[in-house]
């Protein structure tokens, strides 16, 4: 039930942008995805995330990341030029009920860790992105993602 709210909210999030008479030109980036998995570059390892529920959400010029297994929704505006994707203004989004919504912006980055974010302006190393694929490596990871 959880995550069909969750979906059921990226959903309402990519409507409601797409109403917009702006086009988008995000390419290959645009759309849904779903982390696949994560590979610590320090060890070497690699946790299977799709059980997880980590997904991201691209359209215009806001990135929304749903984190299923701990029911939390976060927004991020985001810049990607070349080979770099960048994401700031991290927002928490709560919607209590009655169709609210509250954005608190997020100013500990203890908050987005589980998510593979370290730092509340983060820059990742695009190594892939094509129209089923995204792989993205930080300071600390790479992540792998599908898209659907």
């Amino acid at each position: 039930m959880k995550k069909l709210f969750y979906l059921m909210a990226l959903c309402l999030v990519a409507a409601v942008t797409a109403c917009e008479f702006e086009r988008s030109d995000n390419g290959a980036l645009d759309g849904f995805w779903q982390m696949h998995s994560i590979d610590t570059l320090e060890t070497g390892n690699t946790a299977d995330m799709r059980q997880v529920g980590i997904y991201w959400s691209v359209q215009m010029n806001m990135l929304t990341i749903a984190h299923h297994e701990e029911d939390e929704l976060y927004q991020f505006r985001f810049s990607h030029d070349d080979d770099v994707l960048r994401l700031y203004d991290p927002r928490q989004c709560f919607r209590p009920g009655d169709g609210q919504r509250i954005d608190s912006a997020i100013t500990d980055v203890t908050v987005l860790k589980p998510l593979g974010l370290n730092s509340l302006d983060e820059r990742f190393k695009v190594l892939e992105l094509n129209h089923s694929r995204m792989v993205l490596v930080n300071s600390l990871y790479r992540m792998h993602f599908r898209k659907y």
